[in-house]
């Protein structure tokens, strides 16, 4: 199943009503244009919602629809129809840098892993990484970072990163904005 931010929802809820009515919509604009004919307009409506949205499991019916007055009433209904474990939330940094630190401290040992932590020096004074390490952590970051749709971190961005901190700071620019908080 794919991921979608509540962004992205008012984004196509938007593209699909410029495609079926004529012009540009606002979320504030009345959908009596959109409905074409009262209860079986929704219902309309709402399988071609369905259809427009099943990649990410919204499940709209036409009750929901009817009590929509705006096209911003709308799409909270088509943001409210999906599923939370298809729904992309916004985080935070604070959350962002207490994640890239549990997952640090999984892959490489120290019960708590510190934001001034140094990459490369030995332990106990640091995590005693190398390259090839540092490198490799590209595969766990994308994982960790799916929920929020991280870009693609690449290996070789990672290199410059010498503490925990830094490396934070590479996996926040990845983060699109749109699903920060």
């Amino acid at each position: 199943m794919t991921l979608i931010a509540k962004s992205r929802v008012v984004e196509r809820t938007i593209a699909h009503l410029e495609q079926v009515g004529s012009g540009t919509v606002a979320l504030a604009d009345n959908l009596a244009h959109y409905r074409g004919g009262g209860q079986s307009g929704d219902g309309a409506l709402g399988l071609d919602l369905q259809k427009e949205f099943g990649d990410v499991g919204a499940l709209l019916d036409a009750a929901a629809l009817a009590a929509c007055v705006t096209v911003g009433d709308l799409c909270e209904r088509v943001w409210e129809s999906i599923p939370p474990q298809n729904k992309v939330m916004p985080i935070t940094a604070e959350e962002a840098m207490s994640r890239t630190q549990k997952m640090l401290s999984a892959l490489f040992g120290p019960p708590d892993v510190m934001d001034d932590e140094l990459f490369r020096d030995p332990r106990p004074k640091g995590l005693g990484l190398g390259d090839r390490d540092i490198a490799l952590l590209r595969e766990p970051i994308n994982k960790e970072f799916m929920d929020v749709c991280i870009r693609d971190v690449l290996g070789l961005d990672l290199l410059s990163a010498t503490r925990v901190s830094e490396l934070f700071v590479k996996i926040w620019g990845h983060i699109p904005d749109v699903n920060k908080a």
